[in-house]
């Protein structure tokens, strides 16, 4: 068996699920997104294993993005031209940033769905709305759990270090949110939700990358409002520093207007690390009331009362991990 994989490296997922597939015996080959590279290369017997379709064809103006899907359906075409098969893994249903031609997305998407000999998702609820957005039979849906991330980074530090080194007090409580700051991810309710419930020894850090400085100016705008307690750390954060983070951390906030899979929380379980989310997509799944608080709704005052409730549960933390541990790459790739 050889996998094609666009992409075969560069984040967390696909390096872990294509080192384990590789020691059980299967080839995994980078694919090079290139119809002469694609033509020269694909065998019949090959999988396109895709993750993220508009990383092949997504563009910032009408222009470009129409090139890209003249370009992305004739790829399409040359898997099916090689008599290769093709699988897509649904991290999403649809491209947080949307192209700016409407409807192209969900085009894309049905023409990718249509292909697919199956449909790779992270746990039930997400299958169920993979099969009902693209009217896809549950028989060509395969529930694949997302492997957990404990033994991927360092855990060299104690607690009490982590929070030394964030000039935190041993008795504070900290909302912790983590990961790349994109507009989806609905930083600026959190900010003000945590406003509305802010007091003293009460914490909120922002660790990520703001990839939009226009982004970054809003967030910016709302913490003016009221900033005491909240400290942004705009930077792209190392393996090794990812510890000091989660270790300090008492709650993750993950207020998503849209998620289907979330990265940041499996991170969040791995650490021990209660998750406050909203009741969406595969955080249906993985969060219950021993892990963390959901919530209905996309309002501040929502988040901030599930915040508050959050806070004083006493959450088991080993507990947390012992679950996220259930959840291999190994079984993944088997």
């Amino acid at each position: 068996m050889r996998i094609v994989a666009f992409p075969g490296s560069g984040d967390q997922y696909t390096d872990a699920l294509y080192r384990e597939l590789r020691q059980l015996g299967v080839e995994v080959v980078t694919g090079i997104y290139s119809l002469r590279w694609m033509f020269s290369q694909l065998r019949g017997k090959d999988f396109v294993h895709l993750h993220w379709p508009s990383f092949q064809y997504g563009a910032d103006t009408s222009a470009r993005a129409t090139l890209g899907a003249i370009r992305f359906i004739a790829f399409l075409a040359l898997i099916r031209l090689r008599r290769s098969r093709l699988i897509w893994t649904a991290h999403n249903l649809f491209p947080h940033r949307a192209s700016p031609i409407s409807g192209l997305d969900r085009f894309l998407r049905g023409l990718v769905v249509r292909m697919s000999e199956f449909i790779v998702v992270h746990g039930p609820t997400p299958a169920r709305l993979v099969s009902t957005t693209f009217g896809v039979d549950m028989d060509r849906i395969r529930v694949i759990h997302h492997g957990h991330l404990i033994d991927h980074y360092p855990r060299s530090v104690s607690r009490e270090h982590a929070r030394a080194e964030l000039e935190l007090e041993p008795g504070d409580q900290v909302f912790l949110f983590v990961g790349g700051c994109l507009p989806y991810k609905n930083i600026e309710t959190l900010v003000q939700a945590f406003q509305s419930i802010e007091r003293p020894g009460r914490k909120l850090l922002v660790a990520g990358r703001f990839r939009d400085s226009a982004y970054r100016a809003t967030v910016e705008r709302q913490i003016a409002h009221k900033p005491r307690g909240i400290s942004v750390h705009d930077h792209y954060i190392p393996a090794e520093r990812m510890q000091i983070y989660l270790l300090a951390a008492d709650l993750v906030v993950l207020p998503f207007k849209d998620v289907l899979t979330s990265g940041s929380a499996i991170l969040a379980l791995s650490f021990g690390r209660p998750v406050v989310a909203p009741r969406i997509g595969h955080l249906i799944d993985i969060i219950d009331s021993s892990r963390g608080v959901l919530y209905s709704g996309a309002d501040s005052a929502t988040l901030s009362d599930a915040m508050e409730r959050a806070i004083a549960i006493r959450f088991d933390a080993a507990q947390i991990e012992r679950y996220a541990a259930e959840s291999t790459w190994e079984a993944a790739a088997q």
